[in-house]
């Protein structure tokens, strides 16, 4: 080809700028192809392509491809040569932008060939049409953009002085339908609390009727409502083809139809539903002038929402200070939690509301009170730990920030909870502040997406200072109310310093003492018996059961061991070794305990044992009280061993006294062993006595006193070899013997379980 038809194409390329209609376009193309070819030439455009809204016309070219060459052109994207009888035709691709915009053909009689030039030409001929084309499209878009965007505003500019929703869902019905001259055109809202939309106002063309129902539709329900449920646009070009679309008997030539929602970030307010009464009626650039009037809308009934907002927030900034003043006046900790949900549910119209407190000392975060059906079931026993990963309450309470979740299903840090509503779609939780520490969590939930905005964090934000300090205040009195519970509890400790009791009377008031003001299960004193600890005082659990925990589990000697050496009251962790009364009592590995030395000086005593069979139950303010206690315990228990030690010297003295006496006056042997069985118990400390002699090879019961009826009846008068085993052993071993009786069956009494080792024997004894 010569520089003489490049030059040809550069001047079609300007001369299809200057020309704004496709047939004129067209035209002029054909003839330029035909003019440098010498040939037959034909144009197909898709036409739908290069459409501007709201501009009628003729069609120019037909819907489907004329000929064979150029429908495999577009099907292929390539040049395409074939021929056809005495026809040759070749076709080229018109691709501008990555976009098939239609096909350009030549076609030559008599049978001969295009030649290589001659079909490079025509690619290079399509191109340059294609791209020209292209370019005077959009050219005439952006001029029309510019109109459009006039209208928008235009039509933003009157909705922007309204403040009324009812006023302004009227008027942009009336101003789209009347501007853009669509068919149908409705504005729907979504409904505080319900999963509804509400039909505010629509705009039918002239040979419409607006539909009268359903003016309430369900979120998911149609186009309509699935658009509001999902925030996210619905075009329908041929509403015959989509299984969504809701016919209306009042709307029966709508033949394409598209449903923006209304959204404020992503908030959704309502929707836009405009519809058509021809197929493919929506092309890119009507939707994008429909989005802008969407984006418009959206802002304007934000605008009113919050225009009516600050009423609202007036109103309940003044219910705000009516909520303060009631609840500053309680200071009953349990009294308020409850009082503060039920006003907030009452006055403010929060339907589900959760209070907790924190407890940093114990990592915890513990449930006090709600509002709704389930929550009173959960009203004790449901705890969060402070530190777990998952869930907005516990980031909250550690962080000590609000977070709203509007769709918890986008939160990653949401966690379903057993407290209600059942189907949680949004969450508000927002901290309890007192001199920046987090002392509790108010948490609001809701069965309805973006339930809550920033009017309600702002109001809950407001209240939650006020609860924190309530909170705080009952706590003081809460708190005053325990440590003067625990002074009378010293008190009567202290009581016991100067008071003549025994170490076991002291021992269970210490224990009861402690029980009254601290949480516990089961309660311990274990003593020193040499190098041993030994259990001289329980409370909660069976001392059997605990004394086999020690025996049998050799971590519960290392957890009293090292609270022995302790300096301070030792608080139990998860990963701390297991003491005896929670092995006994088979506690979870988390189990509270606090153990505590008892000292006089330096020199130990013991250890006091606290458990419970609840994680995270003691704190700093416990081992404080634990550490008072066990040092006020050990005044006590020195003084009660002193005090015991000289009632049994005086009371041993007095029994030897009287047995120098008895057997000084007494006339006969039989006199003397009678005395002997008579105060043995006495001087010993034992139930009974029974004295067998040694006469001619065979024992002999001389006397017995103290013996149940049963079990004397069968203590045998003379045994012989292996009767009364006990009796055989003591004489084998020409020292004193004991064995394990069972007191439930008499019979049993001879014979007793005797130890086997050594260190069997001394656990016994001790």
């Amino acid at each position: 080809m010569s520089a003489a038809d490049w030059s040809a194409i550069l001047r079609l390329g300007e001369e299809l700028l200057r020309l704004r209609s496709l047939p004129a376009q067209r035209d002029r193309i054909v003839a330029t192809a035909e003019q440098l070819f010498q040939a037959q030439a034909e144009l197909w455009l898709d036409e739908w392509l290069f459409r501007l809204p709201g501009i009628e016309t003729d069609p120019a070219f037909s819907p489907a491809p004329p000929a064979r060459a150029i429908a495999q052109a577009l099907a292929s994207g390539r040049l395409y040569h074939c021929r056809e009888g005495e026809q040759v035709w070749a076709a080229a691709p018109l691709i501008a932008q990555g976009m098939l915009l239609g096909a350009l053909q030549i076609g030559r009689a008599g049978g001969k060939p295009f030649r290589r030039r001659e079909l490079d030409f025509l690619q290079g001929l399509a191109g340059h049409v294609a791209l020209a084309i292209y370019t005077a499209h959009r050219l005439a878009v952006e001029e029309w953009r510019l109109e459009q965007l006039t209208l928008v505003r235009r039509v933003s500019a009157q909705l922007a002085r309204l403040t009324d929703a009812d006023e302004l869902a009227q008027r942009v019905a009336r101003l789209i339908q009347e501007t853009f001259h669509y068919y149908y055109v409705a504005l729907f809202t979504c409904e505080a609390g319900e999963p509804v939309l509400r039909l505010r106002s629509s705009a039918p063309a002239e040979r419409g009727f607006p539909p009268t129902e359903p003016l309430r539709i369900r979120l998911g329900e149609g186009l309509i409502g699935l658009a509001a449920q999902t925030g996210q646009e619905i075009l329908a070009n041929d509403v015959s083809v989509e299984p969504r679309f809701r016919y209306v008997a009042s709307l029966p030539e709508t033949r394409a139809e598209v449903v923006l929602p209304l959204k404020i970030e992503e908030r959704v307010l309502g929707v836009l539903d405009v519809q058509s009464d021809r197929l493919q009626a929506f092309h890119p650039n009507d939707l994008l002038v429909l989005r802008a009037l969407a984006d418009t809308i959206a802002i304007a009934l934000e605008g009113t929402r919050l225009y009516s907002a600050l009423e609202k927030r007036a109103r309940q900034l003044a219910l705000v200070a009516e909520v303060s003043d009631e609840i500053t006046s309680i200071l009953e900790p349990e009294k308020l939690l409850g009082r503060v949900t039920a006003l907030i549910q009452e006055r403010l119209g929060f339907p589900y509301v959760h209070l907790f407190t924190v407890h940093p000392n114990r990592r915890q975060i513990i449930y006090e009170a709600g509002s709704g059906a389930r929550s009173e079931r959960y009203a004790s026993g449901y705890v969060l730990h402070l530190d777990r990963d998952e869930g907005i309450i516990p980031w909250v309470a550690r962080h000590g920030q609000t977070v709203l979740a509007n769709d918890v299903s986008r939160e990653p840090r949401y966690r379903p909870s057993p407290l209600p509503p059942e189907d949680t779609r949004a969450e508000l939780t927002v901290p309890l502040l007192y001199d920046n520490r987090v002392v509790g969590i108010l948490d609001l939930q809701s069965d309805r997406l973006n339930a809550f905005a920033e009017e309600d964090v702002f109001l809950c934000e407001a209240l939650a200072d006020t609860i924190a300090i309530a909170i705080h205040n009952a706590d003081l009195y809460r708190t005053e109310r325990w440590r003067r519970r625990v002074a009378e509890g010293l008190r009567e400790v202290a009581g016991l310093l100067s008071a003549e009791v025994g170490v076991d009377d002291v021992l269970d008031a210490i224990l009861t003492e402690l029980e009254r003001n601290l949480p516990c299960d089961v309660s311990a004193i274990w003593l020193l018996d040499g190098e041993d600890l030994v259990l001289a005082q329980l409370h909660g659990a069976e001392a059997e059961a605990v004394e086999e925990a020690l025996r049998f589990w050799p971590e519960t000697k290392t957890y009293l061991a090292s609270a022995l050496q302790a300096v301070e009251p030792t608080i139990r962790r998860p990963t701390d070794p297991i003491g005896p009364s929670g092995a006994a009592l088979g506690f979870p590995a988390d189990y509270s305990s606090i153990a505590a030395a008892l000292r006089i000086g330096d020199r130990p005593l013991g250890v006091l044992t606290l458990a419970h069979h609840e994680a995270g139950r003691y704190g700093h303010e416990a081992q404080a009280i634990t550490a008072t206690f066990a040092s006020y315990a050990a005044v006590a228990i020195e003084n009660a061993r002193l005090y015991d030690a000289t009632q049994e010297q005086a009371y041993a003295s007095a029994a030897l006294l009287q047995v120098a006496q008895t057997v000084a006056t007494a006339a006969t042997l039989e006199d003397v062993l009678a005395a002997l069985a008579r105060l043995t118990p006495l001087l010993v400390g034992v139930q009974a006595c029974a004295i067998y002699l040694w006469e001619e090879g065979d024992f002999r019961l001389a006397q017995a006193y103290g013996f149940p009826e049963e079990v004397e009846a069968v203590l045998p008068r003379t045994p012989g070899e292996g009767e009364f085993p006990l009796l055989d052993e003591a004489r084998r071993q020409g020292q004193m013997v004991f064995g394990l009786l069972s007191p439930s069956s008499p019979a049993d009494w001879l014979q007793p379980i005797l130890p086997s080792t050594p260190e069997e024997a001394r656990y016994w004894l001790t």
